[in-house]
C-alpha cells in the first residue's frame, strides 16, 4: 500500500486517491481477476480474513465528546439502527476513535436521542458534500434530551451551539464539565448513567479549547516548559534535521540544540501530538522522538498530548516498557511535578 501522507498535506493526499486506484488496478492484473472479482475480493472475502481487527473489536476509552446533527430525514435511519450497525455521519477531522457522539436531531424531533461512538478517527472525503466524515457504532438509545432541556441548565445554556438553537453541528467539542451535566440531566429522566463510558479526565479546564497539535504545543508544552524554568531561548521549534540520505524530519522542539550542519545535537527532544489514546499511537510516536533522540545525541525525549507527557531517558537505553507517564492533573500535585521537574533538569544538566 503507498504510504499516507500526513493529514494537513491536502494536494498529496489528494494524490494519494489515485496511487490507491494504481495498485489496486496492478493486484487485479497480477491475479488476473476481472472488475468484479477484484469486487468480491475487496468486499467478501477481505473483511472476512480482517474479522479480528473489524473497527467493533476493540474501541479505546474516549477522550472526548462530541455534538453532531441530523435532520428530520435522519431520524428513522438513527431509531431503526442497532447497536452493531455502523455509519458514516458528518464529523469532524479532530475526532479519534473511541469518541463519544450525541446526535441532536432537529425538528420536529428537537432532541438528543441517540449516543454513539467514533470507530474510525475523523477524516476528508472530498466526494462527499460534507466532506468530514467519521464512522460510528455501538448506539446507545437514551431518552430525549431537549433543547428546552439544555436552556434551562446553567452551564449549557451558555453554549454558543445553544444559543443558537444547535444549527451546524457537524462534530462540536463539548467540554469534560459539558458531559457531566448532560449524564445528571438524563439521571434525572430515570436514565442509568452508567451506561455511558467515563471521559478519560485530562485535568484541563481549557480542555474544550484544544482541537489539533499546535495548540497542544502552545497551550500546554511551551507554558509547560517555562514552569519548569526554560525560556524561550532555550528551545527551537522544527529544527531542519537529516536522516539518512535526502531525508529531511523536522523535530517539534528540540532543547538547547548545537546547529552545526551533519553534526546536531539537542539535549531533549519533545514530540507533540493531538492525542495519543491507542497503545499504536504511542508506540508510533515514542520510535518517531526515539530516532529524533538518537540521531540528536540527546540524554532524553518527551511525548506531549492532551492526555499528558510521556518521559524516556538514555540511561533506561529509551526502553518502551520503561517509558514514564503523567497525566496533566498528575502534574497539578506539587510532589509529581518536583519529581518530573528533577529528573528533566538533571537529564539536560547530564548533556
Amino acid at each position: 500500500m503507498p504510504p499516507l501522507p500526513g493529514k494537513t498535506n491536502y494536494e498529496k493526499r489528494f494524490d494519494f486517491y489515485f496511487e490507491l486506484c494504481k495498485v489496486l488496478f496492478e493486484f487485479r492484473l497480477q491475479h488476473n481477476l476481472s472488475y468484479q472479482e477484484l469486487n468480491v475480493v475487496l468486499y467478501c472475502f477481505a473483511p472476512h480474513c480482517l474479522e479480528e481487527v473489524s473497527p467493533l473489536a476493540r474501541i479505546p476509552s474516549p477522550s472526548k465528546v462530541y455534538l453532531c446533527g441530523g435532520d428530520r430525514e435522519d431520524s428513522p435511519t438513527l431509531e431503526t439502527r442497532t447497536s452493531k450497525d455502523i455509519l458514516c455521519w458528518a464529523g469532524n477531522p479532530f475526532m479519534r476513535t473511541g469518541d463519544l457522539v450525541f446526535i441532536y436531531e432537529t425538528s420536529p424531533i428537537s432532541a438528543i436521542r441517540t449516543v454513539w461512538r467514533c470507530v474510525t478517527d475523523g477524516s476528508y472525503d472530498p466526494f462527499e458534500y460534507f466532506y468530514n466524515r467519521v464512522f460510528i457504532s455501538n448506539k446507545i438509545q437514551i431518552p430525549p434530551v431537549t433543547l428546552k432541556d439544555l436552556k434551562e441548565n446553567p452551564l449549557w445554556a451558555q453554549k454558543s451551539v445553544v444559543k443558537a438553537h444547535m444549527q451546524r453541528l457537524a462534530g462540536t467539542a463539548c467540554s469534560y464539565a459539558e458531559y457531566q451535566e448532560l449524564r445528571k440531566i438524563l439521571q434525572k429522566k430515570d436514565f442509568d448513567a452508567g451506561k455511558l463510558p467515563q471521559i478519560q479526565f485530562t485535568g484541563l479546564e481549557d480542555e474544550e479549547d484544544l482541537q489539533n497539535e499546535s495548540q497542544v504545543e502552545e497551550l500546554l508544552l511551551e507554558p509547560f516548559l517555562k514552569k519548569l524554568g526554560f525560556q524561550e531561548k532555550n528551545w527551537v521549534r522544527q529544527l531542519p534535521l537529516r536522516m539518512g540520505r535526502g531525508t529531511k524530519v523536522f523535530p517539534d522542539y528540540v532543547l538547547f540544540p548545537k546547529s552545526t550542519k551533519g553534526e546536531e545535537q539537542a539535549a531533549f527532544v519533545w514530540e507533540a501530538k493531538f492525542t495519543i489514546h491507542t497503545e499504536k499511537q504511542l508506540t508510533e510516536a515514542f520510535y518517531q522522538a526515539k530516532s529524533y533522540a538518537l540521531r540528536l545525541q540527546s540524554t532524553g525525549f518527551g511525548l506531549v498530548a492532551k492526555e499528558g507527557i510521556w518521559l524516556s531517558f538514555d540511561t533506561e537505553d529509551f526502553s518502551l516498557k520503561k517509558l514514564t507517564h503523567h497525566t496533566w492533573k498528575d502534574l497539578q500535585d506539587p510532589d509529581c511535578f518536583h519529581t518530573v521537574k528533577t529528573v528533566m533538569l538533571a537529564s539536560v544538566k547530564k548533556f
